[in-house]
């Protein structure tokens, strides 16, 4: 059988996969009596499996990749976009899915989607070979279904996984006039390959009165050393209502070590979800509760994940371990938690995706508890958030859970230093990352006028200030609306042309990253490159640029 990860009794799960001790204790026993054989008659029939490999039986419907891809030999990971040509014609519930990798050995893990913008469609057109790619940009769309991109996740696959089914009452309605598209990440294995991987989904034949959804939580924060054998990150999401958990499953690369997910419910009552205690990147399981978990609203569900970076891990990858952090490839590594549930309450599900993307910036290690705030708003008169020293104090203060402290004493430095036009970008960024969490379109709005209200008296105190042009251009790519982003783009561009008039400052390849980025999302793949290019020729060294390129 496949080996269980989950630890037995936190968490109960469909299917538990584990031995008991009873168990084990008869097959020892029978193995030191010298495994005599049985009666015949006492013989166990051998299991039927069905005979076009599908563990659910034949599927409603087969998503098959249009073409077959090729996959070279060597080289770096690859992530490919595959839109499925028969579109969604009719409304329909799925209650199970399945898939099938065409070749195992490079396939590292799926995502699919439904589209239905026909921005994939767009960008596949653009593309000469089967597919599409935005790698190193970000997912193409949402993982959650938040946001304007007109396109939600449907579920995924990565190795040791069985198929997806939902508990009776339990799918996910899918509205007519879509297109499954699929993300495949290859990681090459040295031999060429082709594949044409297979999408199976299995349609409601009874009433559905529950309609999932889902999210992942996790963090970025990630810098793991050489050696380090006991890595921890630990990071959290806020329950803003109630929701009935279905299942979970965290995810790590090769170095992961263990994963721990724990409910606090409001009254204080600690509930367990899963616990991992031995990770194993190939063996990666789907945990299904026996029962769909409530979480009524003010709950807090906690992940602690650790890494082990040693040359006495089998499973690292390297025999000399470099430092590994957070990235798309397989010799990078994730920490992560996806989960599906039902919302009690629709009409609150945008209030869940802004709790979970908040994750993302409470993470550290479990053991970081100091944090002064009046420091930290006394580095930020002279520190730009876009300096790596910067990002990473942008992520202390998310993860310090005080950021309306600082914004507070942000308030208080500009008033005794008005002129600092750094304080100004400091607390402008740090209301615009407000406006991601706020569900909310009139405090959202209030929001975003006080964030850009920030940038611009910066920019009146100091015209060429950098980060000041940065942070307010990236904040309108952040902004899905069109004109926004046309405005960003034409900010990104004059920031650009500035920047090479003097000194090249190691973080000002950053501009190239974003307007290449933004350029790369609406299909402007040829525009897109050329950005890069001009980039490096600037900074010859930086890897993103460099990785942007090759794509």
């Amino acid at each position: 059988m496949p080996p269980w990860q989950a630890e037995p009794g936190f968490g109960h799960f469909r299917q538990e996969m584990f031995l008991s001790q009873r168990q084990i204790d008869l097959i020892s026993a029978w193995i030191d009596c010298g495994l005599s054989e049985g009666a015949p008659e006492d013989r166990i029939e051998a299991p039927q499996f069905p005979a076009d490999g599908w563990a659910l039986g034949e599927p409603d419907r087969i998503m098959k990749m249009p073409q077959p891809y090729d996959v070279p030999a060597t080289g770096d990971d690859i992530y490919r976009y595959f839109v499925i040509s028969n579109p969604l014609d009719h409304e329909m519930v799925i209650t199970a899915m399945d898939f099938r990798p065409g070749d195992r050995t490079v396939v590292h893990h799926m995502n699919s989607f439904v589209d239905f913008a026909g921005r994939a469609r767009a960008m596949d057109e653009q593309d000469d070979e089967p597919g599409f790619s935005v790698f190193g940009t970000g997912s193409f769309m949402s993982y959650d279904g938040s946001g304007t991109d007109q396109a939600y996740a449907l579920g995924g696959w990565v190795p040791g996984m069985g198929p997806m089914r939902f508990p009776k009452g339990y799918g996910i309605y899918i509205p007519a006039g879509g297109e499954v598209v699929i993300e495949v990440h290859y990681h090459l294995s040295g031999k060429a390959a082709t594949d044409q991987s297979e999408l199976a989904f299995y349609f409601a034949k009874e009433p559905v009165d529950k309609y999932i959804d889902g999210t992942v939580i996790g963090t970025q924060n990630l810098a793991i050393e050489p050696g380090d054998d006991d890595y921890q990150r630990h990071f959290w999401m806020n329950v803003p209502a109630d929701i009935d958990l279905v299942d979970i499953l965290p995810h790590m690369h090769y170095i992961g070590k263990s994963a721990k997910v724990e409910a606090t419910l409001p009254d204080g009552s600690k509930l367990p979800l899963v616990n991992i205690e031995n990770w194993d990147f190939r063996w990666q399981s789907l945990y299904t509760f026996r029962q769909p978990v409530r979480l009524p609203a003010g709950s807090r569900i906690d992940a602690w994940l650790s890494f082990d970076n040693s040359a006495d891990n089998p499973a690292n990858p390297l025999e000399n371990p470099g430092e590994v952090g957070w990235g798309w490839e397989t010799g990078d590594e994730m920490a992560e938690v996806w989960m599906t549930y039902v919302p009690v309450d629709r009409a609150e599900s945008e209030k869940i995706y802004a709790e979970a993307g908040a994750s993302w910036f409470r993470s550290g290690a479990p053991d970081e508890t100091s944090f002064d705030a009046k420091d930290v708003v006394e580095r930020l008169a002279s520190e730009g958030f876009w300096t790596d020293e910067g990002e990473q104090l942008l992520v202390d203060i998310y993860s310090s859970g005080q950021v309306g402290e600082v914004i507070e004493l942000l308030d208080s430095a500009i008033t005794t230093r008005p002129q600092n036009a750094n304080l100004l970008v400091a607390r402008g960024s740090l209301i615009a990352s407000g406006t991601w969490e706020e569900t909310d379109m009139r405090k959202l709005m209030e929001l975003s006028a006080k964030a850009d209200a920030d940038y611009d008296a910066a920019l009146e105190l100091d015209s060429y200030h950098w980060d000041a042009w940065m942070s307010k251009a990236a904040f309108y790519a952040g902004a899905e609306d069109r004109q926004y982003e046309n405005e960003a783009v034409r900010m990104f561009r004059q920031l650009i042309e500035g920047q090479e008039q003097f000194e090249q400052l190691e973080h000002y390849a950053k501009a190239y990253i974003e307007l290449g980025d933004l350029l790369a999302r609406h299909g402007k793949q040829d525009e897109a490159r050329e950005v890069w290019q001009r980039g490096l020729r600037f900074h010859p060294d930086n890897e993103v640029l460099s990785s942007r390129v090759e794509r």
